[in-house]
């Protein structure tokens, strides 16, 4: 075999140096040593890291030295270990990388959230800072907001304050919640009464707190509506109208209740429905679009003309009435205002007419109808007659004389009632009659009610008085064997039989009122007959709810 000659093995030498500096390697070699063990691990790689080969020059201490003054055995090869080189630190970024990058930044955050920037931004990197430039220092500036600029923001409230035509209301609840109630005073109603009715008597304590509502509260006009809305049977409003045009408007607002007058936001409008009879009343008006309480009134106005229970198919019905329309939305139906029930072949007709304080339906052309008894045949509601009108034999003196009234038996306390309207022309005790009043009517009529136990707290000579008021209560005072009330009626001072006497009668409007009376029947009676003759070509059912306002 031939050897390599010492030149070619310099040459190899050299091209590996080469390599190896080329490589940022070491130039000593690599020498790799596998211990004798099986293991799945890299094995223990160890290298010569001196670019040049030295010669080792042994020293032995004696301590290595046999007894025959020889060296112990040395391995000629040490086991070297590659020396840790620590990580060289990251180069730091160019400050116009970082300069870009918080331009960016710095917009960003401008753009969306506007968010004040007061101080520097410092970028640092190990143990070196690196400060903004100019250019950053511009642009942050640019960006800051400062505090005397910084306008804090409210959102509006959930029932804001607007304007409407130059005056402000407060934006009012909507009116397609909860539920709708709808009541109209009657004479002799309270506001305890009215509020107990409509089941919010728990808030009229909240509701007077407020001065201005109280005051409007304890003024109620007769023949007035409270449309009450209610939302899980809390009052969210309330409205009170006297027919006119303004209306007092009550609102839940910040856990209070406030009040004002409005007009133009509470409006009535008139409305027609006509529907023929195939299933029963209630039934059939409530198909047509009756509310429950218009049916109920139908049924309350045509009572002693209508057998409700017998009607026949076939019937017809045709109504005008009024809704009740706030926000846009009909909140609540009321008021009929005139109707007329076909009823087997008879047409029956009502009209609704309101004055002094009252309310009633009359036919549109019965003068009849417009007039009524002006008496009361009793002083009370309850009772019997002890003694009756005539001669008798005196149950106390026991000589026959004439009786000049009717004793009327009752309990004592029993309250005694005027049998018309008139005036108290005297009050006090009479001779055998006891405690007394007499009342003067009209055409020379006057009454007398004797052996009371008391009279009606305030009545006074002058007061008037009407037919069916309390001025007493029953007693036995005077000449008398038990508790009763002495009732006589007398014209031009002459007792009469008060069971017996002819009555006199009395129109149930003044001339006035008539004529008023005539001028709205005539109208409504007119609508009546259009509508039945609109329905001819819808026998079964016509709903018409146009934009038609009632007066």
């Amino acid at each position: 075999m031939n050897k390599p000659s010492r030149s070619s093995n310099s040459n190899n030498s050299k091209k590996w140096n080469q390599a190896m500096e080329r490589y940022n390697l070491p130039t000593g070699g690599i020498e790799v040593i596998i211990e004798g063990r099986s293991s799945s691990k890299l094995d223990t790689v160890n290298a010569v890291t001196h670019s040049k080969p030295k010669k080792p020059t042994l020293s032995i201490p004696p301590d290595n030295l046999t007894k025959a003054g020889s060296a112990k055995p040395v391995n000629p090869v040490r086991k070297a270990y590659t020396p840790h080189i620590p990580a060289q630190k990251p180069k730091a970024k160019p400050i116009r990388y970082l300069v870009s990058r918080s331009l960016i930044l710095v917009g960003t955050l401008a753009l969306i959230g506007n968010i004040p920037v007061h101080s520097k931004i410092n970028l640092q990197t190990q143990d070196d800072t690196i400060a903004l430039t100019a250019a950053v220092e511009e642009a942050l500036n640019q960006a800051t907001i400062a505090n005397s600029d910084v306008v804090e923001l409210q959102l509006p409230d959930e029932n804001e304050t607007e304007v409407f035509a130059g005056h402000e209301v407060e934006t009012l609840p909507t009116v397609t919640k909860g539920r709708w109630n709808l009541y109209q005073v009657e004479s002799g109603d309270t506001v305890e009464s009215i509020f107990a009715a409509l089941k919010l008597k728990q808030t009229l304590d909240k509701l007077i707190a407020d001065q201005d509502i109280a005051k409007v509260l304890n003024d109620i006009k007769p023949s007035a509506k409270f449309l009450a809305q209610t939302v899980d049977g809390k009052l969210q409003q309330l409205i009170y109208t006297t027919g006119k045009k303004d209306s007092y408007f009550i609102t839940y607002h910040n856990e209070q209740y406030t009040g004002q007058w409005q007009s133009g936001l509470l409006e009535a409008r008139r409305s027609q429905i006509h529907f023929t009879i195939s299933k029963p009343f209630h039934t059939e008006a409530k198909i047509a679009g009756l509310t429950s309480s218009l049916s109920r009134q139908i049924t309350k106005i045509f009572k002693k003309d209508v057998n409700f229970r017998r009607l026949a198919i076939g019937d017809e019905v045709r109504v005008i009435f009024e809704d009740y329309i706030y926000q846009g939305e009909r909140i609540a139906s009321d008021n009929v205002l005139a109707a007329e029930f076909d009823h087997r072949g008879t047409l029956y007709q009502r009209v609704r007419f309101s004055a002094s304080d009252t309310t009633r339906y009359l036919r549109p052309d019965a003068d009849l109808e417009l007039k009524q008894v002006a008496f009361n045949r009793y002083p009370l509601k309850s009772g019997r007659i002890s003694s009756g009108f005539g001669m008798r034999r005196h149950p106390v003196f026991g000589s026959r004389r004439l009786h000049s009234g009717t004793d009327f038996a009752a309990p004592r306390g029993t309250p005694i009632y005027a049998t018309g309207n008139g005036k108290v022309r005297f009050i006090g005790r009479k001779g055998g009659y006891g405690k007394t009043i007499e009342l003067r009517h009209m055409d020379g009529i006057t009454t007398l009610y004797g052996h009371m136990s008391r009279y009606k707290a305030g009545l006074n000579p002058g007061d008037k008085v009407k037919r069916g008021d309390i001025i007493g209560y029953v007693g036995s005072t005077g000449t008398s064997t038990g508790n009763h009330v002495h009732y006589e009626f007398r014209i031009a001072g002459k007792p009469h039989n008060p069971m017996k006497v002819a009555l006199p009668t009395t129109g149930i409007l003044s001339p006035k009122e008539m004529r008023q009376f005539r001028q709205q029947a005539k109208k409504l009676k007119n609508e009546l007959e259009a509508l039945r003759e609109t329905a001819k070509n819808n026998p079964h059912r016509l709903s018409s709810r146009q934009n038609q306002f009632g007066g």
